[in-house]
């Protein structure tokens, strides 16, 4: 592309289509970030969200014509709507920029195939802005830290990366780029909750997180008054009555952790909120946590078992965790237990310490997931040196492994079939067992039917059936599961009257 001097001010940020069989979608934090810092510099921002939106790109384009588009591609799901968007704007000569977690970990195939012009890598504020600034001068913008371009002989250019960008620096986010109602979830203690961040990056270096490449195991935490500012407007004006801070690790720094309790408290408004941790707080800051709104944590304890504890380099103290959950049942806090299934070298004995371990734990809510291959973490090489998974060599080939191959096969020598049996047998405790006063009875049950009708209302009826339909099956694997194989459920000895 012919690069010439050209006035840009007009920037349309777009998070592309996802599936309607996808979760319900949460407020897009990075697209807001960059808008609020891109507006700070003068520039004319317009966020369009198709995962909440029935609006068609026309729509958007309705007196404004954008001089750069950027995209965020966070997950393959959105590959097949991101072509298409680039397709169109490439067609019009107006330069596409993707962000994220796919294109930063394998940058390589949007490139080669020309889908976008530049690629950001890891977070991009500055990154952005400064090729803004170059594109405006009309230089091509190749000496931009940050950033990946396809070279004038074809091959695929990583430049050297740019520093972490100082959070406390930036602007406090503007919801009015979007309509944060169109957001809101049901969550323990909450109605109408909505997801923010008070912190980016955790110091920790699992081997099965992208993390450890994404922000280079480092922390960095928000300005606790912004954060509060921010709540104050989401309750006050948009009526928000919860929130979920998804912070990588929500707590990391102590003395940020007890600050922003105190001030969470003088905000003096009606609502409450989550987060998830690591094993590790004291039961005097789960307490300052609670007196400050907390009703539910997630914990990633990923594994029971020691050896696996160390394979994935998570090295938590097992026998302090079952304590963790007292201290949190006993203070009123709802918890989630994040567990981690079919990861390389796992076997029956080290799925047998899981499952023992989850049931001294006694969570709220069991929350077992398949271990995701993705390019760049740890166990990457281990996976992809035993031939049991391939890189794919184009976008819609990474979006066909991440449908058909991650998330569907386990990794480790258990079979699939005995781990989904595992893995529905905790759903089914998660969602038929008494639940705490933050959570209610039958919790995810109501959770699904809410979320069943919210998901129609934001995307449309035949997108809200297509997600009710998603949901069902999965109720149906989860009764299938956990009554169709006993044989398997005694081997592991997967019993209510174990949870006692």
């Amino acid at each position: 592309m012919a690069h010439t001097a050209k006035k840009i001010r007009n920037i349309l940020l777009v998070s592309p289509l996802m599936p309607a069989t996808s979760a319900l979608p949460t407020l897009p934090l990075g697209l807001l970030a960059m808008a609020s810092f891109l507006k700070e510099h003068g520039y004319n921002v317009k966020v369009a969200d198709f995962c909440v939106s029935r609006k068609k790109l026309s729509h958007y384009l309705k007196n404004f014509t954008p001089d750069v588009v950027g995209a965020t591609m966070m997950s393959p799901m959105s590959i097949p709507h991101c072509i298409e968007l680039s397709r169109y704007f490439k067609e019009l000569r107006i330069p596409f920029v993707v962000g994220g977690a796919v294109p930063t970990c394998c940058p390589e195939p949007a490139l080669i195939e020309g889908v976008v012009d530049f690629i950001i890598l890891r977070e991009g504020e500055s990154t952005f802005l400064e090729l803004l600034q170059k594109l405006e001068k009309g230089e091509d913008g190749h000496d931009v830290a940050g950033l990946a371009y396809l070279g004038d002989d074809g091959k695929v250019v990583i430049n050297p990366e740019r520093p972490q960008q100082d959070l406390c620096a930036l602007p406090r986010l503007d919801f009015s780029f979007v309509t944060p109602k169109a957001y809101f979830q049901h969550y323990p203690g909450t109605a109408r909750c909505l997801y923010l961040h008070t912190s980016k990056g955790c110091e920790g270096n699992c081997g099965f997180c992208f993390n450890p490449h994404f922000n280079k195991s480092i922390h960095r935490t928000r300005n606790a008054d912004t954060v509060c500012e921010e709540i104050r407007e989401l309750v006050t004006k948009y009526n928000a009555d919860g929130f979920y801070f998804c912070d990588a690790h929500f707590g990391s720094d102590k003395e940020h952790l007890l600050e922003l309790c105190a001030k969470l408290k003088a905000v003096n408004l009606p609502f409450t909120w989550g987060c998830q941790m690591r094993i590790g707080v004291s039961r005097e800051e789960l307490q300052a946590m609670y007196d400050a709104g907390c009703r539910s944590i997630m914990f990633g304890v990923e594994t029971g078992s020691p050896k696996m504890q160390k394979k994935i380099n998570k090295n938590l103290d097992l026998s302090a965790v079952p304590k963790h959950f007292d201290d949190c049942r006993e203070i009123g806090i709802a918890t989630i237990a994040g567990i981690v299934l079919g990861l390389p070298g796992e076997g029956e004995k080290e799925l047998q310490e899981t499952i023992d371990l989850c049931f001294r734990m006694k969570p709220n809510i069991t929350a077992m997931g398949f271990f995701v291959p993705f390019p760049t973490i740890h166990l990457w090489d281990e996976v992809f040196n035993a031939g049991k998974v391939t890189m794919p060599d184009s976008l819609m080939g990474y979006l066909e492994w991440f449908t058909l191959e991650s998330g569907n096969k386990a990794y480790g020598d258990v079979p699939n079939k005995e781990l989904r049996v595992v893995q529905n047998f905790f759903r089914f405790i998660s969602a038929v067992i008494p639940q705490t006063e933050a959570t209610g009875r039958f919790f995810l049950f109501k959770r699904y039917l809410i979320d069943i009708l919210r998901f129609a209302r934001v995307r449309g009826f035949s997108s809200g059936l297509v997600f009710a339909v998603a949901i069902y099956w999965e109720a149906a694997k989860m009764f299938w599961y956990t009554f169709a194989y006993p044989k398997i459920r005694k081997k592991y000895g997967l019993y209510l009257k174990n949870l006692h």
